[in-house]
């Protein structure tokens, strides 16, 4: 399998050029769904691929390019998604025993691709994101004071608030301040086992 370097002088990449975050995103979402092989990997890659989505449509994307600052982080984010759309889609178009084989390197390529779409979103202006995390009921109403202190410091910072309960999700929707992204993260039973794969995640 190619390394991750070298996805991206693979020839199918031109056919996603043009495209921006948001459907890169959309695409690598898509393609995990249906993934073959290493589905855990896959899907956990698109599901924090999908906060990173959810946060560029609400600063909209092309609205983030009329800053002089942002085109070329934003071109270095997109290249990196691509890269990501094909190792996800490589778990579809290889055979079993070829993926097997290059499971260990399969592993150390998604966390790459991970920490470097991380590593350029970084470098965007006006992309900050403050993310508070409660797995249970207590724990979001001890947030809750943080959360609104945050939005009254700085009004129009990105605040992502998520819980792993509906019991939770119901209370804590209706008392979060307005403008903050809300969401319900279920915890699969290996997740709950496996805190390990918990933390991956973020």
């Amino acid at each position: 399998m190619a390394s991750w370097d070298n996805l991206g002088e693979l020839s199918n990449i031109a056919q996603l050029t043009g495209l921006d975050a948001v459907k890169l995103i959309s695409l690598i979402v898509r393609a995990a769904s249906t993934a073959r092989l290493h589905k855990r990997n896959c899907r956990r890659f698109a599901q924090h691929l999908k906060l990173i989505g959810g946060l560029l449509e609400q600063l909209r994307v092309s609205e983030l390019r009329k800053y002089p600052e942002t085109p070329e982080p934003l071109e270095q984010l997109e290249d990196a998604l691509r890269r990501g759309y094909l190792l996800v889609n490589s778990c579809q178009d290889h055979s079993y025993l070829y993926l097997l084989a290059m499971g260990w390197n399969i592993i150390y390529q998604f966390r790459k691709a991970q920490s470097e779409i991380d590593n350029y979103l970084c470098l965007v202006p006006l992309i900050t994101l403050v993310w508070f995390h409660a797995v249970s009921l207590g724990e979001g109403m001890v947030a809750l004071p943080v959360v609104r202190h945050c939005v009254r410091l700085r009004p129009g910072l990105p605040v992502l608030f998520t819980t792993t309960t509906l019991s939770s999700s119901e209370v804590i929707m209706n008392l979060l301040p307005d403008g903050v992204i809300y969401q319900v993260r279920l915890q699969t039973a290996h997740e709950a086992s496996n805190p390990v794969a918990v933390l991956d995640l973020v």
